[in-house]
């Protein structure tokens, strides 16, 4: 998720018990190969290089291919080619989404990224496409993996559904049955609860969890079974005192004002509460803000074991968290990762 999953909330979750998969935010393909100002923030893989997987945004082959080479080396675990953002702004300019218009090229692309990179763990995010049916996608991504594919994470939403829409998970176990590689569900996950549900219902190869990480960190090694105590001013300070290590100043303000944007969701006055701090003008002032709400809720500062943002079918977006689960009479959370 841009602006969201960059190693500053990488390493709060890490801290909270980690995961078993990281992405990185889904950075510029072409930023990085032009050496943009920022790059190595962006290539950043703390805290845990091995369990990272870069994430890009590319409008043509050859783009990816540049970069597959540049990043081959860094020591993430892999590369995800991100064919499944429906923002408008990206899918206009040929990026995301914009992909399944273009079968020839997107093949010609994972192949590019194969041959440039070919030990990387090579993914693609996907979304249904045009409209709620699986053939599209299964289609686009059945000619994807002929070319090299390790793995594929679909969103099951269409190109123009919104956010608060539910994904339907009914597509992952259909799409499951075309592809010979493995598909990783994305979207709706928004308590432990609710991901045990769905993994026993539809027994996708991993879970991505975003904002739902954001809302709650924690919420990883709750799904692992471990009674970790939680104080939800403790963390808003952790966050902000990594930003400020992991982050370069430029960042620190939007970075901070879009975690909380999600951080304050499950509060009952949390709208209220990020509006004051959108009009926050440092750090400092967010920190004040979040603190005076705890004191005057102090409920709201230690969540239970388990407990999620209470909505209960928001959908999660871009990049997140994998929770893999394999057992033989049921279904057990064995494996995390954003």
């Amino acid at each position: 998720m841009v602006t969201l999953t960059h190693a500053g909330v990488r390493h709060l979750i890490e801290e909270y018990g980690g995961c078993d998969r990281y992405y990185t935010e889904m950075i510029s393909a072409e930023a990085i190969t032009a050496h943009s100002e920022f790059r190595s923030w962006y290539l950043d893989l703390q805290p845990a290089p091995e369990r990272t997987i870069y994430q890009f945004l590319f409008r043509d082959a050859e783009a990816i291919a540049r970069v597959a080479a540049e990043v081959a080396e860094l020591g993430a675990l892999g590369i995800d080619l991100n064919m499944g953002c429906s923002a408008p702004h990206i899918a206009r300019g040929g990026g995301g989404i914009a992909w399944m218009q273009r079968p020839d090229e997107a093949r010609r692309a994972v192949a590019a990224a194969r041959a440039t990179a070919p030990r990387a763990k090579l993914s693609v995010k996907l979304r249904l496409g045009e409209r709620r049916a699986v053939e599209p996608v299964a289609e686009f991504a059945e000619a994807l993996c002929r070319e090299g594919l390790d793995e594929i994470t679909l969103h099951p939403k269409t190109r123009s559904e919104p956010e608060s829409r539910p994904a339907d998970w009914r597509f992952i176990a259909e799409l499951q049955e075309r592809v010979p590689v493995p598909v990783n569900a994305s979207g709706g996950v928004t308590s432990v609860e609710l991901l045990h549900r769905r993994i026993d219902r539809f027994r996708p190869a991993a879970v991505m969890i975003g904002r739902e990480a954001i809302r709650s960190p924690w919420i990883f090694a709750h799904a692992r079974g471990r009674r970790i105590e939680v104080d939800r001013r403790v963390a808003a300070d952790r966050f902000l005192e990594l930003l400020v290590q992991h982050q370069p100043p430029e960042f620190h303000a939007t970075r901070a004002k879009r975690f909380f944007q999600y951080y304050t969701q499950p509060l009952r006055w949390g709208a209220r509460l990020f509006q004051t701090l959108k009009k926050c003008a440092s750090l400092a002032e967010i920190r004040m803000q979040v603190h005076e709400y705890l004191e005057q809720h102090p409920e709201e500062r230690f969540p239970g074991v388990g407990a999620g943002s209470d909505v209960a079918l928001c959908e999660l977006g871009e990049l997140g968290e994998f929770d893999k689960a394999r057992h033989a009479s049921g279904v057990t959370p064995s494996r995390h990762g954003l």
